[in-house]
């Protein structure tokens, strides 16, 4: 036989673009699959970016005004003024003046974050002074000498405020960070609920109400790489402020379950001490992060970090807020005539929120024992999009659950209503887990048939080369050794 018809007889098949192509496919459908199946249940990962969250305009940047010290003019809606130098030591035997002048009609709140100064009993010293108007001819409105005046606050019905720092020839020290805000004037006077823009609003003086991210929520898509605050401001008998969580879902949030510490590089949405000195603040990066909450004895703000994204439809956050005063320890009245007392957690809010649908409270204490005639809200005012209702409203326990926890196989609801009507369990197994063992064996064997495929080559090969070698063929060549 002609040796090189026997080479060709013993030739292994002609690879099979077909055969490779449907393994390929078969790989690609079990990862699909995966994916939808974890996308259905609702195991999300969120990307991260590498980007700088903004900050609050300062003086460099406010419409070319002078940094250092003397007739620098402020006119942004939100601005920050400090001493020459800040935070480092101020010089002395020095004069500086500022000018705030926002759009006429305007309200001003005016925070000083930090102070430190030479003091002084009759403030011939260092001082800081602060006028009306635009110069040292208003009505004067405080003058600080203290060595430590920081969360001085300050709201007038007025768009202009003239600010002079002085220093003598001797002494000194770090000096003072001054935060503005302006705000319509209407703001002074509201008391009663109303809803805020954190894009769009500065300040709230009102007892209670809604932060949105936007104007469009939950419509809309939230506005991307911006930086965004709304300060809340405690005034008369409260002094404090309770924010909770009623909505989160945003996108570049990052990778990490709620309660964890947040990357630097996650948009996030912060509430802290407007004076910015205390370490209290909770910061929510994770979606799923609904709920969350927290009480502050002083003017609160709430700060909004995005990052560039597209348009994903995401909806943004909704929050709630309530002013509040700490209780008088023991005593039939706790709390003032008008105001409800928070049993347990030692807080007075306002009368008027008591079962109006809302849990100011905290812990629901303000909607339970309500009227026969109370309606219980619609259940979209009680539970966000990603939520369903247990059924057990204003009870201490679980009130929503999320959507991808119904029929994990835990209660969830004390009601058990999340696991109520769920696919019957498979030899033990849920039907979640059910499903997670079918696609793994889907994969196993795929893989396994790769694999056998491989060597199942390799081993013909081996035989075809011994068979040649034999025969004294050169399988390379293609002729005789």
């Amino acid at each position: 036989m002609d040796k090189s018809k026997m080479a060709d007889n013993l030739r292994l098949p002609t690879r099979r673009h077909g055969n490779d192509m449907l393994t390929i496919l078969m790989l690609l459908l079990s990862y699909t699959a995966s994916a939808f199946i974890v996308e259905s249940f609702g195991v999300k990962e969120y990307p991260s970016y590498q980007s700088r969250p903004g900050s609050l305009p300062s003086q460099e940047s406010l419409d070319g005004s002078d940094v250092g010290c003397g007739n620098s003019v402020f006119t942004s809606d939100v601005g920050e003024i400090t001493s020459p130098n800040y935070p480092k030591i101020y010089p002395n035997d020095i004069s500086c003046e500022y000018r705030i002048s926002v759009v006429a009609g305007s309200s001003l709140w005016l925070q000083f974050t930090d102070v430190s100064m030479e003091t002084s009993d009759n403030c011939d010293l260092d001082s800081i002074t602060l006028y009306t108007g635009n110069d040292s001819d208003g009505a004067l409105l405080m003058k600080i000498c203290d060595f430590n005046s920081s969360r001085s606050t300050l709201s007038l019905n007025g768009s202009e405020v003239f600010v002079v720092f002085q220093s003598n020839h001797i002494g000194s020290s770090t000096g003072f960070r001054l935060l503005y805000y302006a705000f319509q004037s209407t703001e002074l006077n509201r008391r009663n609920s109303a809803t805020y823009d954190v894009c769009n609003q500065t300040i709230s003086m009102a007892l209670s109400g809604e932060v949105l991210s936007h104007r469009g929520y939950p419509n809309n898509d939230y506005p991307s790489d911006v930086t965004c605050q709304l300060v809340i401001d405690p005034g008369g008998r409260f002094t404090g402020v309770y924010v909770s969580f009623f909505d989160v879902n945003m996108k570049v949030f990052s990778v990490h379950s709620p309660g964890q510490a947040c990357p630097t590089t996650a948009e996030k949405i912060v509430v802290s001490p407007a004076n910015q000195e205390s370490s209290k603040e909770l910061t929510v990066c994770a979606n799923e992060a609904n709920r969350s909450s927290t009480a502050i004895d002083s003017a609160v703000s709430i700060t909004m970090y995005t990052l560039p994204h597209s348009n994903y439809n995401y909806r943004g956050f909704k929050a709630f807020f309530t002013q509040y005063y700490h209780s008088k320890d023991g005593g039939i009245h706790p709390c003032l005539v008008d105001d409800f007392y928070c049993e347990g957690l030692s807080r007075c809010i306002p009368g008027f929120l008591r079962c109006d649908g809302i849990n100011h409270c905290g812990n629901h204490a303000d909607e339970r024992n309500c009227d026969p005639d109370f309606e219980i809200p619609a259940i979209e005012d009680i539970c966000n999009p990603d939520e369903i209702y247990c059924g057990s409203y204003a009870q201490p326990y679980t009130t929503c659950v999320i959507k991808h926890r119904i029929c994990d196989g835990r209660k969830n609801c004390v009601n058990g209503l999340d696991e109520k009507s769920c696919p019957e369990p498979v030899a033990g197994l849920s039907a979640k887990a059910m499903v997670g063992v079918i696609l793994g064996l889907f994969q196993v064997v795929v893989l396994a048939a790769v694999v056998t495929r491989y060597f199942h080559h390799r081993r013909r090969k081996r035989e075809r080369n011994k068979v040649l070698r034999n025969t004294g063929y050169d399988a390379v060549k293609g002729s005789e050794l």
